[in-house]
C-alpha cells in the first residue's frame, strides 16, 4: 500500500488531493510481479489537472481516476506529491480498499455516490455504501467496512494523507515474517513501471 497526497504551495485545499494505490505482488527468482493493483483517486468528474476544485457544498459526479491521471494532476506547475509507504499490508485490507474502488467505478455510473469536499452531511451513506452518499478524496480512501472511519476535521494535502496511512496501521505487516523496508523501497518504483509511466514521489 502506497498513501500519496499532493498540495501547491498556496495550501489551497481545491489543490489538493489523497489518493492510494493498493497492489497484489509476488517474487519469484528475484523479480517481482504485479499480480493486482486497486487505484482510489476520487475527484469530480473529468477535472484537469490544473483546475481547481469549488464543489465544496454540493454534491456532484464524482470519478475515480487511474493511478497515472493522479499522477498527471500531481505534475501540474507548482504542486508537491509525496508518499507515505509503501508497507505491506493484510490481504483483509486489500479487499476492503477493492471493494470499495468498484462501488465507487459503480456509483460513478449509476450516480449513487457522489464527490463534494465538505461531505459532512453524506459521508456516513457513503462508507456502508448506500445510494444518496457523498465522498470527498479523503474519506474516499479512508471510509473501509473493516475500521471505524477516521476524523479528520479540516484537514488536506500531505496531512491528510498522512494521517490516512496511520489510520491504516492496524492493518500493516510486522514482525519477522515481513518484508523490510529496504525491501520494500523497490516496490513502488516496480509497480509505477507497470503502467509505462516515469513517477518521482518525494
Amino acid at each position: 500500500m502506497v498513501i500519496f497526497g499532493y498540495q501547491d504551495g498556496w495550501l489551497r485545499p481545491g489543490m489538493s488531493h489523497t489518493f492510494a494505490l493498493f497492489a497484489k505482488v509476488d517474487f519469484s527468482e528475484g523479480q517481482m510481479i504485479v499480480r493486482e493493483s486497486v487505484d482510489i483517486s476520487w475527484l469530480p468528474k473529468g477535472l484537469l489537472p490544473t483546475q481547481q476544485i469549488w464543489d465544496w457544498v454540493v454534491p456532484v459526479t464524482g470519478q475515480n481516476f487511474k493511478l497515472h491521471e493522479s499522477f498527471a494532476m500531481a505534475a501540474a506547475p507548482g504542486q508537491k506529491l509525496k508518499s507515505f509507504g509503501p508497507v505491506e499490508i493484510s490481504s483483509e485490507l486489500y479487499d476492503a480498499a477493492k471493494k470499495k474502488a468498484a462501488w465507487l467505478d459503480a456509483g460513478a455510473v449509476s450516480g449513487d455516490v457522489k464527490y463534494m469536499i465538505l461531505d459532512n452531511m453524506h459521508r456516513e451513506r457513503a462508507a456502508k455504501f448506500e445510494r444518496g452518499g457523498a465522498s470527498n478524496c479523503i474519506h474516499a480512501v479512508s471510509d473501509l467496512e473493516i475500521i471505524k472511519a477516521p476524523m479528520t476535521h479540516i484537514t488536506y494535502g500531505h496531512y491528510a494523507s498522512q494521517l490516512v496511512f496511520k489510520h491504516f496501521d492496524p492493518f500493516v505487516a510486522k514482525g519477522p515474517n515481513s518484508l523490510s523496508p529496504q525491501h520494500m523501497h523497490h516496490v513502488v518504483p516496480h509497480i509505477l513501471d507497470s503502467f509505462g509511466r516515469e513517477v518521482r514521489v518525494a
